[in-house]
């Protein structure tokens, strides 16, 4: 008996051991476990207040893109050619330009993406998009700096077709001793690539020393009027558009006072009797004179009080002063795209 008692002892003591091992192993996992979770729960948090750093990072990059964007749109860094634009701290910003006004503008700051999207004020209401007739002076004087006033022209094309007025119908009328839709003529429309070449085309005349104005905003009128006596223009396919929903504006370009046709009083009054029935049909015209040197008094009182349309909202003359040839696209791109066409019209989807 007393063996047996004995040999039940030595067999549990056996066992008990196993079971303590088990136990410690139990627990070790439990505390383990805990001790794993505790950890990520950290890490998770760690990581939320970094990606909460980069979130706020990013938000500044999309703000930069946004003003990026505000001042590409008024002409005042270059164009962006590229899809995103990185900085020197590792943030950067990506411009997703949506057409019609609109653009998506998205900052990154390590993994963190925060975006906003561009909508202008005035888009929901639709304004309109306009037709514009370039009146442009080829007389002989802008031979010596042609090259420079059609890069001038093209930029000028190039800022509207990849804008919110990418919906702009552009034609050309020039004018010399006479205008005529036979010379440097271009219908209104919107492919840039061929308002472009017509650009390319003008001949800037060397025998022809004059400035026939009042020529030259009668065919643009014409355009902008639906004649259906120009060429290549059948009255089923008109190239101006209604005027309740796309308003009509001249853009002239010259470097003289009209001196044709007849005595040079004559030729200012009789542009004079053409710009206030353009007007009067509803055309905003706006000028730019190109005048190198001193101001031409006389180029200015003139075209500020006879020529140029007033701006309703200043009370001013739309009359713009370039210095020189080079300075043009300036002009064209700081005045007349901004000022005028972006700050007031906005193209519909």
């Amino acid at each position: 008996m007393n063996q047996k008692i004995k040999n039940i002892k030595l067999s549990y003591n056996r066992y008990s051991g196993q079971t303590m091992l088990l136990t410690v192993l139990v627990l070790s996992s439990t505390l383990l476990s805990v001790a794993l979770i505790a950890g990520l729960l950290m890490l998770f948090q760690i990581r939320q207040a970094g990606d909460a750093t980069n979130s706020a990072k990013a938000v500044f990059a999309a703000d930069s893109g946004i003003e990026w964007w505000f001042y590409n749109a008024k002409g005042l860094v270059p164009s962006i050619n590229t899809s995103s634009v990185a900085f020197n701290n590792g943030q950067s910003f990506e411009i997703i330009n949506l057409g019609s006004g609109k653009a998506k503008v998205i900052g990154q700051a390590g993994n963190s993406k925060r975006a906003f999207l561009i909508k202008p004020q005035g888009y929901g209401s639709c304004q309109p998009a306009p037709d514009v007739m370039l009146v442009i002076d080829r007389s002989s004087s802008f031979n010596v700096s042609q090259l420079t006033f059609r890069s001038a022209l093209k930029d000028f094309i190039n800022d509207v077709s990849s804008s919110s007025l990418d919906q702009a119908y552009i034609g050309i009328s020039t004018f010399a001793d006479i205008a005529s839709p036979n010379i440097g003529f271009l219908h209104l429309g919107n492919n840039s690539s061929s308002i472009k070449t017509a650009i390319d085309n003008i001949d800037f005349l060397l025998d022809a020393n004059e400035a026939n104005v009042k020529e030259g905003i009668d065919l643009a009128q014409r355009e902008l009027s639906n004649d259906p006596t120009l060429p290549g223009h059948p009255p089923a396919v008109p190239h101006d558009r209604d005027d309740t929903t796309n308003p009509d504006f001249m853009i002239l370009i010259t470097d003289s006072v009209p001196t044709k046709p007849g005595t040079n009083a004559n030729a200012a009054n009789v542009a004079t009797a053409a710009a206030a029935a353009a007007r009067s049909a509803g055309t905003t015209i706006l000028v730019i004179g190109i005048d190198p040197g001193a101001e031409d008094i006389n180029m200015t009182n003139f075209y500020s009080n006879n020529i140029a349309s007033t701006d309703p909202n200043t009370g001013n003359p739309l009359y713009y002063r370039a210095t020189d040839y080079g300075d043009l696209s300036g002009s064209l791109r700081s005045n007349l795209y901004n000022n005028i066409l972006v700050d007031r019209l906005m193209a519909c989807p």
